[in-house]
């Protein structure tokens, strides 16, 4: 009988698991979730309307709810059918907007000349991600006649292991002067006389408001954004920054400490423009 040679088996078996070795991952590395998109549109004589969702396929239930729940809320929270059905939850919105063209077009038509094409488009799409969380990023426009239309950009970070939503709850002290030191940044100026003169509606410049979007988690820190005229003239944009993990740390609590590495952050003090 014919026998196989011993180094032969060797050689064979080392070959074997040398090329098992090149293909596997490296310990510790993230590989983003796999993307899965939707899209509505539709365009007519008063104009187009789109609403674009791209999210990470999950096979964590929890997760996927809390993700496709956020989503109808932002769309305006009115869809009362089952928020897992992608398609009939993006249709429902889309009519609803196609009917405030034509309410507004009926509202308005005696008053606009030449007649305006209305416009609106909203895209959902993941911000950041990493083995704990997830954001999503929502921005949107719209115009509806007048002399400039509005933007949207709004965003929410979810809890990988059980889909919380992470909010301004997570920080346990007054930031007012992190949020000024990045403001600062933002409108490229250095003193608080010179901030308050790029602001409106606020009293006392030590006493600066938390966004109304919630904290977006990143992987280089969390990105604080403000809306048209929440804090600033139309002109000014959508006034935004993101502070490293750093400086955030001493004020986060531990729902949130918890999504971050031991060695995340940037250099202490650091902030920067998204």
């Amino acid at each position: 009988m014919k026998r196989t040679p011993t180094v032969f088996l060797f050689l064979s078996v080392w070959l074997f698991c040398s090329c098992l070795k090149g293909t596997t991952q490296q310990p510790g590395k993230f590989v983003p979730s796999a993307l899965s998109t939707d899209s509505l549109g539709e365009r007519d004589s008063l104009g187009e309307r789109s609403i674009k969702l791209t999210l990470p396929k999950t096979s964590n239930s929890a997760l996927q709810y809390a993700m496709m729940e956020y989503v109808s809320e932002t769309l305006g929270g009115t869809f009362d059918g089952d928020v897992l059905d992608t398609k009939a939850m993006l249709q429902f919105y889309l009519d609803l907007k196609d009917q405030d063209f034509h309410d507004n077009y009926i509202e308005m038509d005696s008053l606009l000349s030449p007649k305006t094409e209305y416009y609106s488009d909203m895209v959902v799409a993941p911000l950041a991600e990493t083995e704990t969380y997830i954001t999503l990023s929502c921005t949107g426009f719209e115009y509806w006649g007048g002399a400039h239309g509005s933007n949207l950009f709004l965003g929410q970070t979810f809890r990988k292991s059980d889909g919380r939503r992470i909010g301004w709850e997570v920080v346990n002290h007054n930031i007012t002067d992190v949020i000024r030191a990045g403001l600062k940044q933002y409108f490229e100026c250095t003193t608080d006389d010179e901030l308050f003169q790029n602001l409106i509606g606020i009293d006392n410049i030590y006493l600066i408001p938390l966004p109304q979007c919630p904290p977006l988690f990143k992987e280089e820190g969390i990105m604080f954004v403000y809306q048209n005229y929440e804090i600033a003239p139309y002109a000014a944009g959508q006034p935004s920054f993101v502070v490293g993990y750093d400086v955030m740390r001493p004020f986060l609590m531990q729902p949130a400490l918890q999504l971050l590495p031991p060695d995340s952050g940037t250099t202490a003090g650091e902030t920067q423009k998204p």
